[in-house]
Order: C-alpha cells, then structure tokens, then sequence
C-alpha cells in the first residue's frame, strides 16, 4: 500500500476539505494517510505555510487549489498507484 502524505495545521479550512474529499474518492482506498501538521515544524512552515493544502505521495507533490478540484486529484492518486 502507497503512504499519502497530507500537509495541514489546524483551522485550515481547505485542509479539511481536503480530508473530506480523500475520503469520498475511490483511489483513496490504495493508500494510507499520514496528516503532517506543519505548526510544529519551522522548517515545514517556511516552505509550505503558504501553499498547504499539500499532498504527498512519492516524492510528487500536489499543493492549494489543485487539492480541491476532486477530478483532478483522483488522477493524481490513479497515476501514482500504477
């Protein structure tokens, strides 16, 4: 099984969509998730406060808006299970 990383804090809205949305997209079910709170990273928070929600999965990263587009993310996660 493929490890998803989520980078996320707390009270990020879109964070929490993005959950929801993981959760709601079938190639979801290939991977498991690791939410990665970047507040308690200093480093993590200089390269990605600005841009989470981030996911990670291969060393491929998909940051912000492209996270919320559901049809899109479900080829991302297609694309990294093959």
């Amino acid at each position: 099984m493929h490890t998803l990383k989520l980078y996320s804090t707390d009270s990020c809205s879109l964070c929490d969509k993005t959950l929801e949305l993981l959760f709601a997209l079938p190639a979801s079910r290939h991977f498991t998730l690791e939410v990665i709170d970047i507040a308690l990273d200093d480093q993590l928070v200089d390269e990605l406060g600005e841009k989470i929600p981030v996911l990670e999965s291969g060393g491929e990263r998909l940051y912000g808006a492209a996270v919320l587009q559901a049809e899109s993310l479900q080829n991302w996660l297609v694309e990294r299970i093959g």
